[in-house]
């Protein structure tokens, strides 16, 4: 397992202080432990294949670099980044943020 940063920029729902809902886009700095995954097997003499295992990507922490003005706590902060590390989007740009990281230390 390694461990790496991942720079976004995000749109985040929160509210003003004033109790109104606002928008902002902020610059999150998200850390996080990777797993390589590895390919599926095919069947063989000893087996009959064996299925991927896909790359696991677990959330640390995160901080915005900039708050812009909003006012919001690190619970909120941290609630935000997972969220944007567990869609779809988020999950392959830190695979991928990872793989560029540990370039020339795996065979892929």
């Amino acid at each position: 397992m390694s461990r790496h940063e991942v720079i976004i920029d995000h749109e985040v729902e929160y509210k003003d202080t004033e109790g109104n809902e606002a928008v902002a886009y902020q610059t999150f700095v998200i850390t996080y432990n990777f797993l390589k995954g590895a390919p599926a097997l095919g069947p063989s003499d000893y087996h009959g294949g064996i299925p991927a295992d896909p790359h696991e990507v677990e959330f640390i922490h995160a901080k915005i670099q900039d708050k812009d003005g909003i006012d919001v706590t690190q619970t909120q902060v941290d609630k935000w980044a997972e969220e944007w590390l567990e869609s779809d989007r988020g999950y392959e740009r830190a695979i991928e943020n990872a793989m560029e990281d540990l370039a020339g230390q795996y065979d892929y």
